[in-house]
């Protein structure tokens, strides 16, 4: 819903298995410069290879909890993280 509507680029997988969502980010797209520009825009976001303790040929990816935020909330997330997404 709200997020494809803001970063259709983003891919998403892994909502029906809990509390979190993976969002696959487009090509190119540096996974530590975005979770940066999203908390600096006031999105808590984690970087899915952040904590990884070997090489993965993973694509870049941000995970989002999606439990305790509010759908109006949701929805600001959304338009604050295709921002970040987006922004050099």
């Amino acid at each position: 819903g709200t997020l494809a509507e803001h970063a259709p680029e983003l891919r998403l997988s892994g909502a029906a298995a809990g509390l979190h969502v993976i969002a696959w980010l487009p090509g190119g797209c540096d996974e530590h410069g975005a979770a940066l520009r999203a908390g600096e825009l006031g999105v808590g976001v984690h970087e899915l290879h952040r904590n990884c303790m070997a090489e993965s040929d993973w694509p870049s990816a941000l995970l989002l909890g999606y439990a305790l935020p509010t759908e109006s909330e949701i929805a600001a997330g959304a338009r604050l993280l295709a921002q970040a997404i987006t922004s050099p």
